[in-house]
Protein backbone atom coordinates (compact mmCIF):
# COMPACT_ATOMS: atom_id res chain seq x y z
CA UNK A 1 0.00 0.00 0.00
CA UNK A 2 2.68 2.37 0.89
CA UNK A 3 4.68 1.27 -2.11
CA UNK A 4 1.70 1.94 -4.43
CA UNK A 5 1.13 5.35 -2.98
CA UNK A 6 4.79 6.20 -3.41
CA UNK A 7 4.68 5.02 -6.99
CA UNK A 8 1.57 7.06 -7.70
CA UNK A 9 3.01 10.10 -5.97
CA UNK A 10 6.19 9.71 -7.96
CA UNK A 11 4.19 9.35 -11.16
CA UNK A 12 2.19 12.49 -10.38
CA UNK A 13 5.36 14.47 -9.70
CA UNK A 14 6.91 13.18 -12.92
CA UNK A 15 3.82 14.08 -14.93
CA UNK A 16 3.69 17.53 -13.36
CA UNK A 17 7.36 18.08 -14.14
CA UNK A 18 6.84 16.95 -17.73
CA UNK A 19 3.86 19.24 -18.13
CA UNK A 20 5.78 22.26 -16.90
CA UNK A 21 8.96 21.54 -18.83
CA UNK A 22 7.05 20.70 -21.97
CA UNK A 23 5.17 24.01 -22.10
CA UNK A 24 5.30 25.54 -25.59
CA UNK A 25 6.22 29.24 -25.19
CA UNK A 26 6.49 31.63 -28.18
CA UNK A 27 9.29 34.16 -27.66
CA UNK A 28 9.10 37.17 -30.02
CA UNK A 29 12.18 37.49 -32.23
CA UNK A 30 11.30 40.72 -34.04
CA UNK A 31 10.21 44.26 -33.29
CA UNK A 32 9.23 47.45 -35.12
CA UNK A 33 11.30 50.64 -35.12
CA UNK A 34 9.55 53.99 -35.49
CA UNK A 35 11.71 57.06 -36.04
CA UNK A 36 10.26 60.54 -35.48
CA UNK A 37 12.67 62.91 -37.22
CA UNK A 38 13.39 66.62 -37.11
CA UNK A 39 16.16 68.55 -38.82
CA UNK A 40 17.99 71.17 -36.83
CA UNK A 41 15.00 71.28 -34.51
CA UNK A 42 12.51 71.83 -37.33
CA UNK A 43 10.09 69.66 -39.24
CA UNK A 44 11.33 68.40 -42.58
CA UNK A 45 9.05 70.88 -44.38
CA UNK A 46 10.28 73.84 -42.31
CA UNK A 47 13.89 72.76 -42.89
CA UNK A 48 13.25 72.53 -46.63
CA UNK A 49 13.92 68.79 -46.72
CA UNK A 50 12.26 66.99 -49.61
CA UNK A 51 13.52 63.44 -49.23
CA UNK A 52 14.78 61.42 -46.27
CA UNK A 53 17.02 58.37 -46.29
CA UNK A 54 17.06 56.06 -43.24
CA UNK A 55 19.75 53.38 -42.96
CA UNK A 56 19.56 50.88 -40.10
CA UNK A 57 22.61 48.72 -39.37
CA UNK A 58 22.91 46.01 -36.74
CA UNK A 59 25.73 46.33 -34.20
CA UNK A 60 27.71 43.51 -32.59
CA UNK A 61 25.81 40.24 -32.71
CA UNK A 62 22.84 41.90 -34.42
CA UNK A 63 23.15 41.03 -38.10
CA UNK A 64 19.96 42.60 -39.44
CA UNK A 65 19.88 45.77 -41.54
CA UNK A 66 17.35 47.84 -43.45
CA UNK A 67 17.08 50.96 -45.61
CA UNK A 68 14.12 53.21 -46.28
CA UNK A 69 13.60 56.17 -48.61
CA UNK A 70 10.91 58.54 -47.37
CA UNK A 71 9.01 61.34 -49.08
CA UNK A 72 8.71 64.21 -46.59
CA UNK A 73 5.35 65.29 -48.02
CA UNK A 74 3.88 61.82 -47.48
CA UNK A 75 5.49 61.17 -44.08
CA UNK A 76 6.23 64.57 -42.51
CA UNK A 77 6.76 63.38 -38.94
CA UNK A 78 8.27 59.91 -39.02
CA UNK A 79 8.43 56.44 -40.51
CA UNK A 80 8.35 52.83 -39.29
CA UNK A 81 10.63 49.95 -40.23
CA UNK A 82 8.88 46.70 -39.36
CA UNK A 83 10.08 43.24 -38.41
CA UNK A 84 13.65 43.96 -37.38
CA UNK A 85 15.48 41.32 -35.41
CA UNK A 86 15.81 42.13 -31.74
CA UNK A 87 19.09 43.80 -30.84
CA UNK A 88 21.18 46.96 -31.00
CA UNK A 89 21.42 49.18 -34.08
CA UNK A 90 22.97 52.30 -35.54
CA UNK A 91 20.57 54.55 -37.45
CA UNK A 92 21.80 57.06 -40.03
CA UNK A 93 19.36 59.69 -41.28
CA UNK A 94 19.97 61.93 -44.29
CA UNK A 95 17.92 64.98 -45.26
CA UNK A 96 18.03 65.95 -48.94
CA UNK A 97 16.98 69.19 -50.58
CA UNK A 98 16.72 68.42 -54.26
CA UNK A 99 20.04 66.75 -55.10
CA UNK A 100 21.91 68.36 -52.18
CA UNK A 101 22.61 66.51 -48.94
CA UNK A 102 22.15 69.09 -46.17
CA UNK A 103 21.47 67.03 -43.05
CA UNK A 104 23.13 63.84 -41.87
CA UNK A 105 23.72 62.15 -38.53
CA UNK A 106 24.32 58.66 -37.17
CA UNK A 107 22.60 57.68 -33.93
CA UNK A 108 24.06 54.84 -31.88
CA UNK A 109 22.67 52.43 -29.30
CA UNK A 110 19.20 52.20 -30.82
CA UNK A 111 17.55 49.21 -29.14
CA UNK A 112 14.90 47.13 -30.87
CA UNK A 113 12.89 45.05 -28.43
CA UNK A 114 9.74 43.00 -28.93
CA UNK A 115 6.81 45.20 -29.93
CA UNK A 116 6.96 48.87 -30.84
CA UNK A 117 10.15 50.93 -30.36
CA UNK A 118 9.94 54.71 -30.82
CA UNK A 119 12.76 57.24 -30.98
CA UNK A 120 12.77 61.04 -31.44
CA UNK A 121 15.87 61.88 -33.51
CA UNK A 122 16.98 65.42 -34.38
CA UNK A 123 19.37 65.40 -37.33
CA UNK A 124 22.24 67.90 -37.48
CA UNK A 125 23.02 70.05 -40.49
CA UNK A 126 26.23 69.28 -42.37
CA UNK A 127 26.33 72.76 -43.96
CA UNK A 128 26.89 76.29 -42.73
CA UNK A 129 26.79 79.85 -44.02
CA UNK A 130 30.03 81.45 -45.21
CA UNK A 131 30.28 85.24 -45.44
CA UNK A 132 33.43 86.90 -46.79
CA UNK A 133 33.88 90.65 -46.26
CA UNK A 134 36.61 92.63 -47.99
CA UNK A 135 38.68 95.59 -46.88
CA UNK A 136 41.52 97.46 -48.57
CA UNK A 137 44.65 98.06 -46.53
CA UNK A 138 42.45 98.05 -43.44
CA UNK A 139 39.76 100.36 -44.85
CA UNK A 140 36.22 99.47 -45.85
CA UNK A 141 36.20 102.18 -48.54
CA UNK A 142 36.44 100.86 -52.10
CA UNK A 143 38.32 103.87 -53.49
CA UNK A 144 39.36 103.06 -57.05
CA UNK A 145 38.27 99.43 -56.76
CA UNK A 146 35.19 98.72 -58.83
CA UNK A 147 34.92 94.94 -58.62
CA UNK A 148 36.33 92.27 -56.34
CA UNK A 149 37.28 88.92 -57.79
CA UNK A 150 36.67 86.21 -55.18
CA UNK A 151 38.39 82.85 -55.56
CA UNK A 152 37.38 80.04 -53.19
CA UNK A 153 38.68 76.47 -53.25
CA UNK A 154 36.75 73.66 -51.51
CA UNK A 155 38.31 71.25 -49.00
CA UNK A 156 38.68 68.58 -51.70
CA UNK A 157 40.64 70.97 -53.94
CA UNK A 158 37.84 71.69 -56.41
CA UNK A 159 36.92 75.24 -57.37
CA UNK A 160 34.02 76.49 -55.25
CA UNK A 161 33.78 80.02 -56.64
CA UNK A 162 35.65 82.28 -59.04
CA UNK A 163 33.55 85.34 -59.80
CA UNK A 164 33.57 89.14 -59.72
CA UNK A 165 31.31 91.06 -57.35
CA UNK A 166 30.61 94.81 -57.11
CA UNK A 167 32.90 96.30 -54.48
CA UNK A 168 30.01 98.33 -53.07
CA UNK A 169 28.44 95.12 -51.82
CA UNK A 170 31.11 94.93 -49.07
CA UNK A 171 31.18 91.14 -49.24
CA UNK A 172 29.58 87.93 -50.48
CA UNK A 173 27.54 85.26 -48.67
CA UNK A 174 27.23 81.57 -49.54
CA UNK A 175 24.44 79.52 -47.98
CA UNK A 176 24.41 75.77 -47.38
CA UNK A 177 28.17 75.34 -47.66
CA UNK A 178 29.46 71.88 -46.69
CA UNK A 179 31.55 72.01 -43.51
CA UNK A 180 35.34 72.10 -43.88
CA UNK A 181 38.36 74.31 -44.54
CA UNK A 182 38.26 76.53 -47.64
CA UNK A 183 41.05 78.61 -49.15
CA UNK A 184 40.15 82.17 -50.13
CA UNK A 185 41.93 84.87 -52.10
CA UNK A 186 40.71 88.14 -53.64
CA UNK A 187 41.73 90.71 -56.23
CA UNK A 188 40.55 94.34 -56.23
CA UNK A 189 39.98 95.48 -59.82
CA UNK A 190 39.56 99.07 -61.04
CA UNK A 191 37.43 100.34 -63.91
CA UNK A 192 40.12 99.56 -66.51
CA UNK A 193 40.44 95.94 -65.41
CA UNK A 194 43.72 96.48 -63.59
CA UNK A 195 44.36 94.63 -60.32
CA UNK A 196 45.09 97.38 -57.82
CA UNK A 197 44.70 95.34 -54.62
CA UNK A 198 45.45 91.71 -53.90
CA UNK A 199 45.02 89.54 -50.81
CA UNK A 200 47.06 86.76 -49.37
CA UNK A 201 45.59 83.25 -49.37
CA UNK A 202 43.38 82.79 -46.32
CA UNK A 203 41.81 79.72 -44.75
CA UNK A 204 38.11 80.01 -43.94
CA UNK A 205 36.63 77.22 -41.82
CA UNK A 206 32.95 76.48 -42.26
CA UNK A 207 31.33 75.01 -39.14
CA UNK A 208 28.05 73.18 -39.77
CA UNK A 209 24.95 74.92 -38.49
CA UNK A 210 26.79 78.23 -37.97
CA UNK A 211 27.18 81.58 -39.71
CA UNK A 212 30.92 81.77 -40.41
CA UNK A 213 32.21 85.28 -41.15
CA UNK A 214 35.69 86.33 -42.29
CA UNK A 215 37.27 89.66 -43.23
CA UNK A 216 39.73 89.43 -46.10
CA UNK A 217 42.08 92.39 -46.24
CA UNK A 218 43.63 93.29 -49.60
CA UNK A 219 46.95 95.10 -49.88
CA UNK A 220 47.99 97.51 -52.66
CA UNK A 221 49.30 95.57 -55.64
Amino acid sequence: MVTTMLKREGLWVALAAFTLSGCICVVPSQGDLTVFYTFGGETCAAAGVDAIRIDVLGVGSTTDSAALDVDCAAFPEGATIKNLKLGRYEVTIEGWVGNELRYQETFTDIQVKAGDNEYDLDVDSITGTLTLFWTFDGSGACGQVQDVRVMVTAPDGTLFDDARYPCSGKGVTYDFVPAGDYTVSMDGIDGTGRIVYRSQVYTATVVAGKVNEYIIDLAPN
